[in-house]
């Protein structure tokens, strides 16, 4: 399921915002854009559409079921 390109904008200052109000770690954050990643559809490392319930990134090969 692909989203609006700016739904991960607003994800990542929300993010960013919770970071430094100290309500989040760094590890959090690329803990959750991992996921959101996941469940939009694109890989969290290069960005490639993948399908869904795919294991890894056709494109760079990252495991994706973490």
């Amino acid at each position: 399921m692909l989203l609006a390109p700016e739904a991960e904008q607003l994800l990542v200052e929300g993010l960013e915002e919770l970071l430094r109000r100290r309500l989040l770690q760094r590890d959090d954050i690329e803990r959750l854009l991992t996921l959101w990643s996941r469940y939009s559809g694109k890989c969290p490392k290069c960005g490639t559409v993948v399908e869904a319930g795919a294991q890894f990134c056709q494109k760079c090969g990252i495991e994706l079921t973490k």
